[in-house]
């Protein structure tokens, strides 16, 4: 399935830009079941592939709909009783992160 990260249209033809808004449009795999991938997150990002998972979240790659900014994203995943620990853990790690100014790490640009 072939997704354009403008207008948000998915295409199961083998085509390469959006008949729509002339975007060159976004490869999801069919091996990939993930119900996330395609969707489009704070009306800005929109989630093409999961790269990662660990303890708190997965790691998707996404493109900013507007300026088409290749990005990654962490989610957080399905939280037991006593998540509010957790969600304040997740945002301490994304002000923590926007401190770090390293060639060697990931410079966070937004968080929410």
């Amino acid at each position: 399935m072939n997704i354009c990260p403008q207008c948000g249209k998915a295409y199961d033809d083998p085509i390469d830009v959006c008949p729509a808004d002339r975007s060159n449009l976004l490869i999801i795999g069919p091996s990939d079941p993930d119900p996330m991938l395609g969707k489009l997150l704070d009306g800005r990002y929109r989630l093409t592939r999961k790269i990662g998972e660990g303890g708190m979240g997965s790691i998707y790659r996404a493109v900013h709909i507007e300026n088409l900014r290749v990005c990654a994203i962490k989610l957080m995943t399905g939280l037991s009783p006593g998540k509010e620990d957790a969600i304040a853990r997740f945002k301490r790690e994304a002000r923590n992160s926007v401190r770090i100014d390293s060639v060697h790490a990931v410079t966070v640009y937004d968080s929410g």
